[in-house]
């Protein structure tokens, strides 16, 4: 794909408004993409299938300890 017909070159970087990685999650789910992302079980935030940006955990973070 030419940038002209609009197409985004790998590796371009992209910020997405909320609504539109929701559109972008549910365009997945209709092409047969299963979805997986971050999920909260246990206390934990794990990788899961999830079925849209609702199922995305927020205000939910991780603290790591620093590396020396």
């Amino acid at each position: 794909m030419r940038p002209e017909d609009g197409a985004i070159a790998q590796g371009t970087r992209a910020v997405l408004t909320v609504q539109q990685l929701s559109e972008l999650l549910e365009l997945l789910r209709a092409e047969g993409f299963d979805l997986i992302g971050p999920t909260v079980q246990q206390g934990a935030i794990v990788s899961a299938p999830i079925q849209g940006l609702n199922d995305l955990p927020r205000g939910v973070g991780d603290e790591a300890p620093a590396l020396a």
